[in-house]
């Protein structure tokens, strides 16, 4: 008869399958943050003063043509596929 044995695992070796938060990404102590330099300051500054665009001055048919084009050629195709299961339905 073969012997029977447990597979018994490490508690904190597997990362696979961590029991916590912190088995898994370990005790990680913040950074210091990096030092500004004038490009990143300069940046920041261009996007704040940079107007936000809302979802009423988006024309939506020109950023989403393709999408419209797509949805147009599925419904077409649906639509003659659907005909054509009633017309065969009818004539088998």
């Amino acid at each position: 008869m073969a012997k029977q044995t447990k597979s018994r695992r490490q508690a904190g070796k597997s990362k696979a399958q961590p029991r916590s938060y912190s088995e898994l990404y370990g005790n990680r102590t913040p950074s210091a943050p990096a030092p500004t330099t004038a490009a990143t300051s300069t940046r920041r500054k261009a996007e704040e003063t940079a107007p936000k665009r809302g979802s009423d001055t988006v024309d939506w048919s020109t950023e989403y043509a393709q999408v419209f084009g797509d949805i147009r050629q599925l419904l077409i195709i649906s639509a003659a596929l659907f005909a054509l299961m009633v017309v065969l339905g009818f004539v088998l």
